[in-house]
């Protein structure tokens, strides 16, 4: 394998050095970040072994440059920290920059070929995954369902509001809250970083989105964007905006949550019909794995049991309100 080692101390350098030499793979090395940096992004590397602390930049700003440059790569080398910290806080702030494993110093033969084939599995696995770009879809359409189930809700509790007939203040609450979280944190969220590697790809290939954007309605999927994050967060405030007895403006709220409901069933069929269809074609097995990995990353820092619980009660009150989904 080829390996880059990034590290100041040059007795611990020459001994990582050594080792991996010796067993036979092809070693370069840096002395500082920005080195190792330009070393990386001119060449290509399975693995790279990087110090904590540098003279110029710490080892977790160098992962988080090398993970930039791993995205407009398409290609992901395995990354490992070489430090005497052990705290579970460095180690967090280590694997959100991109670190894949960690090794302490000083450094231990057996330890270091240990963590080096562990690398290389990974590594290779990578190399070999074929992803399938049917997954992202699968992701963005089952939500596209939930996101139609709660505009069920939605819908529902509008039309109780028009009758005047008695409705919970908790299903009012459950309502906008769970539209919040499940429609724009976790899902338009996740459409945000689609666009994002969509346009990277076109102008790739096309130079120019002017006319990406009119054949796939995407500057008009990209306002109603902004305008369902609006829309959602008035009703939020709408609804803290109570009046000394308690109450919020049912007719405000009412009008917000009606232009919602309307939105969301014509943007979703924009998506379904137009956008993703035409979109799809330009990603590519690296845009896959990438979106992969910022998917879960919103729902891990959303709550996966936050999730899961707002689901479990969407179909609770889908039974007690009768709707058929």
């Amino acid at each position: 394998m080829k390996i880059l080692i990034v590290e100041d101390y040059e007795p611990s350098l020459d001994k990582l050095g050594a080792i991996l030499t010796k067993v036979g793979h092809e070693v370069m090395s840096a002395k500082d970040g920005k080195t190792g940096l330009d070393k990386y992004r001119k060449d290509v590397f399975d693995i790279v072994f990087i110090d904590w602390t540098l003279p110029d930049m710490n080892g977790i700003d160098l992962a988080s440059d090398i993970r930039d440059t791993d995205i407009m790569r398409h290609r992901k080398s395995y990354l490992i920290l070489t430090t005497g910290r052990s705290k579970k806080r460095d180690m967090v702030e280590a694997m959100e920059a991109g670190i894949d494993d960690f090794m302490l110093k000083p450094y231990n033969k057996s330890v270091v070929l240990a963590r080096l084939a562990i690398g290389k599995q990974i590594h290779e696995a990578r190399e070999d995954k074929k992803p399938d770009s049917s997954d992202i879809m699968d992701i963005l359409e089952k939500e596209h369902e939930l996101v139609s189930r709660v505009n069920g809700i939605m819908e529902m509790t509008s039309n109780m509001l028009s009758e005047a007939r008695p409705i919970p203040e908790k299903l009012i609450l459950w309502a906008t809250s769970s539209a919040f979280i499940l429609t724009f944190q976790v899902h338009e969220s996740k459409e945000d970083f689609y666009i994002e590697r969509f346009i990277e790809r076109a102008k790739l290939e096309h130079g120019k989105t002017s006319e990406l954007f009119t054949r796939s309605s995407l500057d008009q999927i990209m306002k109603e964007h902004e305008i369902i994050k609006k829309l959602l967060v008035n009703m939020q405030n709408t609804i803290k905006a109570r009046n000394p007895g308690g109450e919020f403006d049912i007719k405000k709220l009412k009008k917000y949550i009606d232009q919602y409901v309307e939105l969301i069933r014509n943007h979703k069929a924009r998506e379904d019909d137009i956008f993703f269809p035409f979109t799809m074609r330009y990603l590519n097995d690296d845009d896959i794995i990438y979106l992969e990995a910022e998917f879960l990353k919103i729902d891990e820092k959303v709550g996966i049991e936050k999730i899961n619980a707002r689901m479990k009660t969407l179909s609770r009150l889908e039974d007690a309100l009768k709707i058929n989904t």
